[in-house]
């Protein structure tokens, strides 16, 4: 009986082997989506930092129902991804600091080559500088928001450094005289006049920071819309 069971094991295993031996012949993605995400109340790429935007694409020649993938944009608003299938995609920016696009609304191109797209996002709110003046190790900023959402609640103004370019939420040196912040609390209507001002000292000498201030809202995802990036030299 034991034997008659030996018998049959080695069959099962002989007549599955060649399937395992089957060479995988599907070329790998080569395809490319690149773009940038437009700033609706600018016309400009969209300001963000690395991460700050998830860019979501669905397969929809695959499935009518797919599985969705994202890939992070860049901090310049531009996005890339060279490894992706030939087909028809829908792509959406999603989770950052702009008006959530509608359900099943994301743009649909047809992906061949390198295909470029644009996305257009309406910020939670627009942050200026109005004034920069370093003074040494030390420096004081002044800035005001331009426009928001006037249905969402403006959280916080903060000023982030960082020893790289990359400076934002997600990049930025954490001690208490260079993490300055200013709860505001209110919808714009109420603070659209207000200048927030700040200043940070003691930094070390014979060094290079990069700045910038940021202002949320209180919604899903709480991220940040930006200044540009102000490089501080200390001598």
């Amino acid at each position: 009986m034991k034997k008659i069971i030996y018998i049959y094991t080695v069959v099962i295993l002989v007549l599955a082997f060649p399937s395992c031996m089957e060479i995988d012949d599907v070329d790998a993605p080569g395809e490319t989506i690149q773009g940038t995400i437009i700033d609706k109340t600018t016309g400009k790429p969209f300001i963000t930092e690395s991460g700050g935007v998830e860019i979501r694409i669905e397969e929809l020649s695959w499935s009518d129902t797919p599985t969705p993938q994202g890939f992070p944009c860049k901090k310049d608003g531009t996005f890339f991804n060279s490894k992706v299938f030939k087909g028809q995609y829908r792509i959406t920016p999603r989770a950052g600091a702009f008006l959530p696009w509608a359900e099943n609304s994301g743009k649909i191109v047809d992906v061949d080559g390198i295909t470029t797209v644009e996305l257009e996002v309406e910020p939670n709110l627009t942050i200026e500088m109005v004034d920069f003046q370093q003074n040494g190790n030390a420096f004081k900023v002044k800035c005001k928001i331009a426009n928001a959402l006037s249905t969402k609640k403006i959280l916080d103004v903060k000023v982030f450094i960082s020893n790289t370019h990359f400076v934002g939420q997600g990049a930025y040196i954490n001690q208490s005289n260079w993490d300055p912040k200013q709860d505001v609390n209110a919808v714009w209507t109420d603070v659209k006049d207000d200048v927030y001002e700040f200043t940070v000292d003691n930094l070390l000498p014979d060094r290079t920071f990069y700045m910038r201030v940021g202002a949320r809202v209180d919604d899903e995802f709480k991220k940040y819309n930006y200044t540009e990036v102000v490089e501080v030299v200390v001598p």
